[in-house]
């Protein structure tokens, strides 16, 4: 069974330095930034997704649903409702490792360690840690997570046909209730499809490695990344979409 995280109230500078310990055991500091080898492809986006449970009391935000982003050895890591924050990633072999503080309001750090595995998916553990806004105590979390890559962005919408066709490797069975479906939008790893048929609704399926419904994990992440987010479809963020209308 995979361990959940584990929450401590700590003192701030003992929270804030116990997430930024992971980052020394591949030597990447904020000052490697320039000499760094990035991780391939050297441009990459990705939506984090965890695999185990983040328990009350691991800051006042969720790593779930981060939208990480790698540039030449730079690290950008927006987590939800929050200001991004900002460093490294080094890599070696398939080993990597991404450390990343914020750069303005609660003191926040995360890192990232793992593997590089196929389609330069990421997969491997996170620990965070910061302090509590306007107090003076902090907090030290460790969870596992892995990773969905955006596409680029001259990459199409998948078509009605191929998420249909997704749609049937998760329910073999045809049925009245959905027959096909209409218009597809995306954003960053996520296509929303309308259902034709019986049923009315929209399906979440996510873009990578390979286009499907989403798991659970991934409607939690999705959940976290796009229902609170104002450059999120406007229309996605809706009572239509079921993983935003529970709230």
């Amino acid at each position: 069974m995979v361990p959940s995280s584990r929450p401590r109230s700590i003192p701030a500078a003992v929270a804030l330095g116990s997430a930024l310990l992971v980052a020394s055991a591949l030597g990447a500091s904020p000052a490697d930034a320039a000499t760094v080898k990035p991780v391939v492809p050297s441009v990459a986006a990705y939506t984090l997704v965890l695999t185990s449970t983040e328990q009350a009391g691991c800051g006042p935000t969720s790593v779930d649903g981060s939208y990480l982003t790698l540039r030449a050895g730079v690290a950008h890591l927006a987590m939800p409702g929050r200001s991004a924050l900002v460093g490294v990633v080094t890599r070696h072999g398939t080993a990597f490792a991404v450390h990343v503080r914020s750069t303005s309001g609660a003191k926040t750090g995360v890192d990232l360690t793992g593997t590089i595995g196929a389609n330069h998916q990421l997969k491997g553990t996170v620990a965070y840690g910061g302090v509590f806004p306007g107090a003076d105590t902090g907090y030290s979390c460790n969870t596992t997570f892995t990773s969905l890559v955006v596409p680029a962005a001259k990459t199409p919408c998948p078509t009605s046909a191929a998420v249909y066709a997704a749609w049937r490797k998760k329910v073999p069975v045809a049925g009245p209730a959905v027959t096909g479906f209409g218009p597809v939008t995306c954003w960053r790893t996520w296509a929303v499809a309308h259902v034709r048929g019986r049923s009315d609704g929209n399906v979440v399926f996510a873009r990578s490695p390979k286009l499907h419904v989403n798991t659970p994990a991934e409607g939690a992440a999705f959940h976290q990344q796009v229902c609170g987010t104002p450059t999120a479809p406007k229309a996605w963020r809706g009572p239509t979409i079921t993983l935003c209308a529970q709230g």
